[in-house]
């Protein structure tokens, strides 16, 4: 008999959350909106929002910008 240690479900079920955490965080990203207010030099001032959005569903760091 084999005796390497097999996985089971609930070894699968214990890493289930880090896609939890991951896609909470990605939809988190997809509700996101920013603000952005610059002042220049010349006194003069400009404020834009963004939309940000992820192109990923599993890379956090992918993710587009919208300019409202």
């Amino acid at each position: 008999r084999d005796s390497s240690t097999s996985r089971g479900l609930g070894d699968v079920y214990k890493r289930q959350p880090e896609y939890v955490e991951i896609k909470s965080v990605i939809d988190d990203i997809n509700k996101m909106i920013v603000g952005v207010h610059v002042y220049y030099m010349d006194g003069s001032e400009d404020s834009d929002y963004y939309r940000v959005e992820s192109i990923s569903k599993s890379d956090i760091s992918r993710i587009q910008i919208y300019r409202l």
